[in-house]
């Protein structure tokens, strides 16, 4: 602390430069970032809080209010028809669409099938007609010995 003060008291003037601008830095970076804050709140209210302001002509008469009002909803009532008629007719669509996709993969997968249950039955084949094959060579190599036993015991 008395470092401090001599300091002061020996440059005075460079000790208060100092001191100002450490608190107008403070300052200023706690105001931009209130004022940003700020900006921040007002603007995120205004996003939310749509205005409608409607201005009617005084001399408009309440019937012809009404009349464009009646003519506005119904206006409104046909877009929405308009709007579930093309929903429906994309529904419609969209279902033709799945049921045909589903036809040629159930098509695609069914001939899948029918080439690997053909490409077995081959193999199946091809291995009972080598095992009958094996089979009769035993049966003619048991032949064959046999006669040769019997050739050489004579």
């Amino acid at each position: 602390m008395k470092e401090i003060i001599n300091s002061i008291r020996r440059t005075p003037y460079q000790s208060l430069a100092s001191f100002l601008i450490l608190f107008f830095t403070l300052f200023l970076s706690l105001f931009i970032f209130n004022l940003t804050s700020f900006f921040n709140g007002i603007l995120s209210y205004v996003e939310t809080k749509p205005e409608v302001t409607v201005y009617f002509n005084t001399k408009t008469t309440e019937a012809e209010i009404r009349q464009n009002v009646e003519a506005a909803q119904h206006k409104r009532n046909e877009i929405l028809a308009s709007a579930q008629k093309q929903a429906r007719k994309l529904e419609e669509d969209g279902e033709r669409h799945i049921k045909t996709e589903r036809e040629n993969l159930l098509s695609a997968a069914k001939k899948e099938i029918e080439e690997k249950r053909q490409g077995v039955l081959k193999k199946a084949t091809a291995d009972a007609e080598a095992q009958k094959k094996k089979a009769q060579i035993k049966k003619a190599k048991e032949f064959f010995v046999k006669k040769f036993e019997d050739y050489v015991h004579v």
